[in-house]
C-alpha cells in the first residue's frame, strides 16, 4: 500500500506469487548450508515450476529471472526486492525440512554408523545422498546380495598381475573405509608401462559403483580446487586420479597439481583460506579420510608421501582382467557387506588400529615412525587380514581363485621390494 493524497493505494510488487515448501540442509560433514524449495505461481493462474535457490543467494532476488524467464516481473527498485523476499518467507511458516548428506563415507546418526554413498545409508533407509552428477557412480547397495561369494570375486583380482601389484592396490580398496579411524597419510601411484595396465582402475573403483577406465572419478586436466573438493566429498573412498602424462607446455601445472594433493594428504591437512573481510576461515581438511590412486605414466615430481607400484613390463593378465571387468558388478556388494561387518565396530576400531599399528612398531623396532608408518604398513596389513581370514572372517576359508588365502598373502611378502613396488622413493 502506498499512501496519496487520495489515500491508500495498492502498488503491485510483482505479477506471481511463491512461497517456500521445503528447506534442504546439505551437510558435508563440515559445515550445513540451506536451500530453499521454492514454488510458484503466475497472476493469470500458470504455475511455475519448483527451483531450489540456496540460501546465500535468496535475497538478491536474482534467482527469479535465472529460474523463471521472463514471465515472472518485479517492480523496479531494491524496496520491491526487499518486501518480495521478506513475503515468500513470512507466508512460508509450514515449510517442511529434511537433512541431505552431501558425501560419502562414516557418520554417527542417531548413535549409529552410517556408511553412505549416492544410493543412501548401507543397511538402512532413510538418508538421502547428494554427490552431483560427476560423482553419482560412488553408489553400494542398500543390502549385499551374496557378500561372500563378492568378496571372493573381489580376491580374484590378485591373480590379474603379480602380488607385489595387486596385493597394495586391493589392500588400498578394503583401507579405504578406514581412513575415518585410522587417518591415512600417504597415496597410491600407479605407474604402468603400457595403457591397458591403466585398465586395472576400473575394478578397483567399481567397488564403488559402475566404473571403468573411461569414467574414472578423477582426471588431472581438471583444475586443482576441483580435485581438492572430490577429494574432501569423497570420504572414507578410493579416490584414482588418471591420468598424470605431463608434456612439456603442461608439466609445471600437472605438477603443481600433484604436489598440492600429495601433501594434503601425507600432512592430514587442509589449505587455510580468508574469508572476503580478511579474518580466517576454518581449513577444510582434504587430506586424511580417503584413499587415493593415481594411475600415471611418469612418476611424480613430489613422492615422498606416495607408495609407488610399477609393474614390469606385461605383467598383466589380460584375460583376467576381462574376466575382472566382466564381474565388475559384483564388486559393489563385496564392499557393502565389509562396511557391513565394520559399522557395529566403528566405535572401537580408532584406540583398537592405533595400538595395533604402535605395538606393531615397536615388534619391529623402528626408530623413526614415519618412516615405519610408509615402509613397513603393507606387512602389518598382511598380518591382520592373514589372521583374519584364519578365524574365517567374512566367511572366507579360501581366497582368489579357491587357492589357500593365507599362502597368497604369505607370498605377497616375498620380494615386495621387486616390480618397483614398496620403494619409498621409487
Amino acid at each position: 500500500m502506498k499512501e496519496t493524497s487520495d489515500g491508500p493505494v495498492s502498488v503491485p510488487l510483482c505479477n506471481f506469487s511463491a512461497r517456500v515448501t521445503e528447506e534442504v540442509i546439505l551437510d558435508d560433514g563440515f559445515e550445513t548450508k540451506p536451500d530453499f524449495v521454492i514454488e510458484g505461481t503466475l497472476d493469470t493462474g500458470r504455475p511455475l515450476p519448483r527451483v531450489r535457490v540456496p540460501a546465500d543467494r535468496y535475497d538478491g532476488m536474482s534467482w527469479v529471472t535465472r529460474s523463471w524467464g521472463r514471465a515472472p516481473v518485479i517492480a523496479a527498485g531494491f524496496a520491491a526486492r526487499d518486501r518480495i523476499r521478506e513475503a515468500i518467507l513470512r507466508f512460508s511458516t509450514d515449510a517442511g525440512q529434511r537433512r541431505v548428506f552431501t558425501h560419502t563415507g562414516w557418520r554417527l546418526i542417531d548413535g549409529i554408523w552410517r556408511y553412505l554413498t549416492a544410493s543412501g545409508a548401507v543397511g538402512a533407509d532413510g538418508f538421502e545422498v547428494e554427490l552431483g552428477p560427476e560423482l553419482s557412480r560412488y553408489s553400494l547397495p542398500c543390502v549385499a546380495e551374496d557378500p561372500t561369494g563378492a568378496m571372493r570375486v573381489s580376491l580374484d583380482l590378485l591373480r590379474i598381475a603379480p602380488l607385489q601389484v595387486t596385493v597394495p592396490l586391493l589392500a588400498g580398496v578394503f583401507r579405504a573405509p578406514l581412513a575415518s579411524a585410522c587417518a591415512l597419510d600417504l597415496s597410491l601411484w600407479l605407474v604402468p608401462n603400457r595403457r591397458n595396465e591403466i585398465d586395472a582402475c576400473g575394478p578397483l573403483s567399481s567397488h564403488w559403483g559402475g566404473f571403468d577406465r573411461t569414467s574414472l572419478p578423477g582426471s588431472w586436466s581438471s583444475t586443482v580446487n576441483s580435485l581438492e573438493r572430490r577429494a574432501f566429498l569423497l570420504k572414507d573412498a578410493m579416490f584414482v586420479v588418471d591420468d598424470f602424462a605431463p608434456s612439456a607446455h603442461d608439466r609445471r601445472e600437472l605438477e603443481t597439481k600433484a604436489s598440492r594433493l600429495i601433501r594434503a594428504q601425507g600432512n592430514l591437512a587442509g589449505r587455510g583460506r580468508l574469508k572476503a573481510d580478511l579474518s580466517e576461515r576454518p581449513a577444510i581438511p582434504s587430506g586424511p579420510h580417503r584413499w587415493e590412486c593415481r594411475a600415471a605414466t611418469s612418476r611424480p615430481k613430489h613422492h615422498g608421501e606416495t607408495y609407488l607400484i610399477q609393474p614390469r613390463r606385461d605383467a598383466v593378465n589380460m584375460a583376467l582382467l576381462t574376466a575382472a571387468q566382466r564381474d565388475a558388478s559384483r564388486f559393489p556388494h563385496a564392499m557393502a557387506g565389509y562396511v557391513s561387518w565394520l559399522a557395529p565396530q566403528m566405535g572401537s576400531l580408532p584406540a583398537l588400529l592405533r595400538r595395533t599399528f604402535e605395538e606393531s612398531r615397536t615388534d619391529n623396532g623402528s626408530r623413526s615412525p614415519s618412516a615405519y608408518s610408509r615402509r613397513h604398513r603393507p606387512p602389518l596389513a598382511r598380518t591382520r587380514l592373514r589372521s583374519r581370514i584364519r578365524r574365517g572372517g567374512w566367511g572366507l576359508q579360501s581366497g582368489a581363485g579357491g587357492g589357500d588365502s593365507t599362502a597368497i598373502l604369505g607370498r605377497s611378502g616375498r620380494g615386495r621390494q621387486s616390480a618397483g613396488a614398496g620403494r619409498r622413493g621409487g
